[in-house]
C-alpha cells in the first residue's frame, strides 16, 4: 500500500474481507474440534478463544448450543454442545 491512505470505502472493504477470512479459519478450527470430540463420544467442546458474533450465529443456526463462560480470571471460553 506504499503508505498512501485508502479511501474509507476501500478500507472498509479490505477490513471486511480480513474478518471474513478469519471467521472461516476459526469456523474450520471449531469443526475439527467437534469432529474429534464426536469420535471420542463427547457431546461438547470448550473453545478458549474469543468467538465473533457471526461465528456464534452460524453455530446456533446449525443447531449447536453456545454458552459464553468468559470471565476476568480465565479469559475467553465458550462451551459448544450438541
Amino acid at each position: 500500500m506504499n503508505g498512501q491512505l485508502l479511501d474509507a470505502a476501500e478500507a472498509r472493504k479490505l477490513s471486511e474481507a480480513a474478518i471474513s477470512a478469519d471467521d472461516e479459519v476459526q469456523f474450520e478450527e471449531i469443526a475439527i474440534c467437534i469432529v474429534s470430540a464426536i469420535n471420542k463420544g463427547s457431546t461438547e467442546i470448550w473453545f478458549y478463544e474469543n468467538l465473533r458474533p457471526n461465528i456464534i450465529k452460524n453455530l446456533k443456526a446449525k443447531g449447536y448450543k453456545v454458552e459464553d463462560a468468559t470471565n476476568q480470571r480465565d479469559g475467553s471460553q465458550f462451551k459448544i454442545s450438541w
